[in-house]
């Protein structure tokens, strides 16, 4: 499931974002013929943009790092590459559910692109390319390279059916069984996370957890336990708890935060910005332009404009403007985007 997931993602993103076939021969092998490289590139451009780099600038990082030929002309790679997915995210965000978290995207396909690589190459070959390749930070590269194709390898059983010892499961059963505790289905997982819907993978991880969680919180309940009980349950958890603890170790921070625990407000903030994805379209000036063309005198816009650039942009054109009232002498505007 979470392959499809992945293959489908990076379909969409090469699609949406991609540059015309024709265009391919500007890309090294290990990018054009790898699907999800050339997503991560793609994200990456964007990411570029935000920090304000100009077109011409982020072509030359791409060919500086060998993410893109060399050879082709600086020029060439602005036009034909970096402008088009520019226009693209400008016009409509990123082409996932979070359309606005431009940053988030980039390090969630980083992370997928870090999975599969590793399943191929050394931990060594693939931190020197998150190194000089992705100019990864050194303090992120433990994470990403945690990561795996297959984070599901170890998946630890449902401990409603099976344990190391069949204490743990003959345990939680019994105590499902008479009465004592109301164990969690996939339908309440849902019901609290519904960012897993299109995620049943996840959506098992997390009802596993779950049930986990009801049986240490229900172990007072068993009547004088003998200690060869007590040393089963025991052996079991701590079996169960490293198989999971490595399979959260290698899921990415997008789909540890999905499993995560949601707020109401977070909830409702998150359905706002998915819904005003549609609202409002703001004009941007030339194509390599940074700032928006404002309309503030137009009354009829669903949204302000400065509210539009914090999302779109991350912000980027509000520190531009701090950073220029502060070297004038004029005071900061305050203003929060919440």
């Amino acid at each position: 499931m979470r392959t499809t997931w992945v293959d489908s993602l990076t379909t969409r993103v090469c699609h949406e974002l991609g540059p015309a076939p024709g265009r391919y021969d500007m890309f090294p092998s290990w990018v054009a013929d790898e699907p999800l490289a050339l997503a991560a590139l793609l994200a990456r451009i964007a990411v570029e943009d935000i920090r304000g780099s100009s077109p011409q600038a982020i072509s030359d990082h791409l060919r500086s790092t060998a993410l893109v030929d060399a050879g082709v002309p600086g020029p060439v790679v602005a036009e034909d590459l970096v402008m088009p997915v520019l226009r693209t995210v400008r016009k409509r965000g990123v082409p996932w559910q979070r359309w606005w978290d431009v940053a988030g995207f980039h390090v969630l396909l980083i992370e997928l692109w870090a999975g599969r690589r590793l399943s191929t190459q050394s931990t060594e070959t693939v931190r020197e390319e998150l190194t000089s390749v992705w100019c990864l930070r050194d303090q992120d590269l433990e994470t990403v390279l945690s990561n795996a194709a297959d984070p599901y390898a170890s998946l630890p059983p449902d401990l409603l059916h099976e344990s190391a010892t069949d204490r743990a499961s003959a345990s939680l059963q019994a105590l499902v069984s008479g009465g004592w505790i109301k164990i969690t289905w996939t339908e309440d997982v849902l019901r609290a996370r519904p960012g897993l819907t299109d995620r049943p993978d996840l959506a098992e991880v997390a009802k596993r957890l779950h049930r986990r969680i009801d049986l240490e919180n229900a172990l007072d309940r068993i009547r004088n336990p003998s200690p060869e009980t007590l040393d089963g349950l025991r052996e079991d958890l701590d079996a169960w708890d490293a198989q999971m603890g490595r399979v959260m170790s290698h899921l990415t921070a997008y789909e540890l935060a999905l499993m995560g625990s949601e707020t109401g407000d977070d909830r409702y903030a998150e359905e706002c910005l998915v819904a005003g994805r549609h609202f409002y379209k703001a004009p941007l000036l030339a194509d390599d332009a940074l700032l928006w063309e404002s309309k503030a005198s137009d009354l009829s816009v669903s949204v302000p404009d400065w509210m539009v650039e914090e999302i779109v942009t991350c912000g980027t054109v509000s520190f531009i403007r701090r950073q220029v009232l502060t070297q004038s002498g004029w005071p900061q505007p305050r203003r929060t985007l919440t």
